[in-house]
């Protein structure tokens, strides 16, 4: 009988995004940085291996309409 198991390593993090240094910036409510992520330093243990990626950013509508 074989055993099949499964490790699972993923980041999920919510701020700032900066293209030019692929980081992402977190702050709290009160704008006060809270913590900095570097995305080549994340990705770069998955190099290699199969991946999902997803991005989305939520954008603010005056009067509930574009």
């Amino acid at each position: 009988m074989s055993v099949k198991s499964t490790r699972t390593l993923g980041y999920s993090f919510k701020g700032e995004f900066d293209l030019e240094n692929m980081t992402v910036t977190e702050y709290d409510n009160d704008g006060i940085e809270v913590a900095h992520h570097n995305l080549l330093d994340k990705l770069e243990q998955f190099d290699g291996q199969e991946i999902t990626i997803s991005f989305n950013n939520k954008v603010k509508l005056e009067n509930g309409v574009e």
